[in-house]
């Protein structure tokens, strides 16, 4: 989640009364604003249309006591696009707001048929008397917080006002105007008359740099690292942070530079001594780093026992050192939480200790690594430091990337809850006639590794129609496909249940499609996110099940799968997790 507009400006919007200008000085001043047209139902997508009546669209298009404008406003220098929905009269009184945040800044905002949801949900506030803003430019982050957080959390800010990270201002800037536009705002910034509105920490220009690292945008990310080492240049960690742009640039000689600086400054910085090694070519001759080897897995459960420790020291900026900068997490309560949410949760959940202390245990069942991704399986555990009580059980699937210096840091998380004693992985069964034994197939494993890798778009399209093969095999209701799908070893996750392996999920297939359903129904699903790297592929999907007479959506889950280059070089789902979710 993104926050590029001013808050206090904006009031003048929101409560000022109907009659009031439209306008102030500086920050919130309204540039431009426009009556927007509300969608007619013949414009709604098949899938709204079978969410939302005819009636319920008209009911929304037809409020004539309501309007909603598209407008631009200034906010930190940027021009903001935004939507404001409110009644026509106030008759000159004060009226509560409500803001709803999609993130960034930019010209490409758009609001109509595609997001009615959006609209639906917004008339209901206005015709309770609300005055809604909306920020819904162009982004890829993801909305978390309900209307009733970001209102309390909007009131918490007039109140107590903060000071605002100064990387929020420097994104919209690169977005608009390239990285130089950055820099000399930043200098801008710091010398200017509001210099003391802005937090210039380090954590906060280190972030952007990682998240452009991530994005791909590698020579921007090293503009970024060396405008935070000229602002710390005593802290090891900018130096680390610039070397680590630089070796995914491959500019060898300054990456090893600021390495060595790095270690200079902290010579307890191992993984400023580690990338030093690879890239000064320290290891034995004709040795290239290790993909999917004992030291591989070593390093991912040494990383997320570095989380654990962090987590238990309380250390926002420790805690979120371990995660990457597009970072996932996914719960049934919380379906999409990306690195600056949980920045700013971690932030004011250490701001002042909890009413009960704990400690975190992490109880890992898995690591499976292969190239530059890893999977690990495992239970969290937050207990009672003063009496050992459990407070909380958790399951998770993490799915965990090499960066470019090597470190393993955590990408996408899904979890949930549960009650009872730990789920119990089914135990191997004894292979069936012809399979390969675990030996052989880890022999066969090795000979794949040694052989050239596959071309990462085959890869990908393998997995997608693996997926398609699977859900045909549901909706013929056909056990044999559904099964040739599955890793011979595989294992899937539910809340409310013991982990469940082949034999448990053919038994349940075969009770499901023996049983006819009260209805037809047709299983869909939507591929969010799909990424392989060697012999691990991850996929992030919501499956739906529709049901065929009117079309409605009779249950929703998220799933995260983790598939795998069988010894034959087919892909078969290994792992999943899944839970439901409420309807759209």
């Amino acid at each position: 989640m993104r926050r590029l507009f001013n808050f206090a400006a904006l009031l003048v919007l929101f409560l000022a009364p109907a009659h009031a200008p439209a306008q102030v000085v500086g920050d919130g001043r309204l540039v431009e604003q426009a009556s927007v047209a509300l969608p007619a139902y013949e414009q709604l997508s098949d899938r709204l249309k079978r969410l939302y009546t005819r009636e319920a669209v008209e009911r929304v298009r037809g409020a004539a006591d309501l309007e909603l404008l598209r407008v631009r406003y200034t906010s930190d220098g940027l021009k903001v696009v935004g939507f404001i929905y409110k009644p026509k009269r106030t008759d000159g009184r004060r009226l509560p707001a409500v803001i709803w945040n999609r993130g960034g800044a930019g010209g490409d905002a758009l609001i109509g048929p595609a997001n009615f949801f959006a609209l639906h949900e917004m008339h209901r506030y206005a015709s309770e008397g609300f005055v809604e803003l909306v920020v819904y430019a162009k982004d890829d982050h993801f909305v978390t917080l309900n209307q009733e957080d970001r209102l309390r959390r909007s009131v918490e800010w007039f109140k107590n006002p903060r000071t605002v990270p100064v990387s929020l201002a420097l994104r919209g800037a690169v977005r608009e105007g390239g990285v130089e536009a950055a820099v000399a705002l930043y200098h801008e910034m710091k010398k200017g008359p509001r210099a003391s509105r802005y937090d210039f920490a380090e954590p906060h220009l280190n972030g952007l740099g990682y998240e452009l690292l991530a994005a791909g945008r590698v020579r921007e990310a090293v503009e970024i690292f060396k405008l935070n080492v000229a602002a710390y240049p005593a802290e090891f960690n900018t130096y680390d942070s610039l070397a680590e742009a630089y070796a995914a640039a491959g500019q060898k000689e300054p990456a090893i530079l600021n390495y060595k600086k790095s270690l200079e400054l902290n010579p307890q910085n191992a993984n400023a001594a580690e990338a030093l090694k690879r890239l000064e070519g320290k290891q034995t001759a004709g040795q290239t780093p290790s993909h999917g080897t004992e030291d591989d897995v070593a390093a991912v459960r040494r990383a997320v026992e570095k989380l654990v420790r962090d987590f238990n020291a309380r250390d926002a900026k420790a805690v979120m050192s371990n995660f990457a900068a597009d970072v996932v997490l996914v719960s049934p309560h919380h379906p999409e939480v990306g690195y600056e949410t949980m920045e700013e949760g971690f932030s004011r959940a250490y701001e002042k200790p909890p009413a009960t202390p704990y400690s975190a245990v992490t109880k890992i069942e898995e690591v499976e690594v292969s190239g530059d991704l890893a999977f690990v399986r495992l239970v969290w555990l937050r207990e009672a430091k003063d009496d050992g009580r459990l407070l909380r059980r958790e399951k998770d699937f993490e799915i965990w990337r090499r960066q470019p210096d090597g470190r393993w840091k955590l990408a996408r998380g899904y979890s949930f809850t549960f009650e009872g004693d730990f789920p119990v992985a089914e135990p191997r069964a004894a292979a069936a006639p012809g399979a390969l034994t675990r030996a052989q197939e880890r022999a066969s494993d090795a000979r794949l590794r040694r052989q050239p890798a596959p071309n990462a778009r085959e890869d990908t399209n393998a997995v997608k129609a693996a997926l398609e093969k699977l859900l045909g095999a549901y909706n013929r209701r056909d056990l044999e496909a559904a099964m040739a799908a599955y890793a011979p070893d595989s294992l899937l996750s539910y809340p409310g249940t013991p982990d469940s392996g082949n034999a448990q999920a053919r038994a349940a297939y075969a009770r499901r499609f023996a049983a006819a359903p009260p209805s037809p129904v047709t299983i869909s699903f939507r591929l969010e996110e799909l990424q392989t790297s060697g012999d691990l592929a991850f996929a992030r999907l919501l499956w739906l099940v529709e049901r065929d007479s009117d079309k409605k959506t009779l249950s929703r889950h998220k799933d995260l799968e983790v598939w795998k280059r069988q010894p034959g070089g087919g892909w078969a789902l290994y792992r999943g997790l899944s839970f439901h979710m409420p309807p759209d």
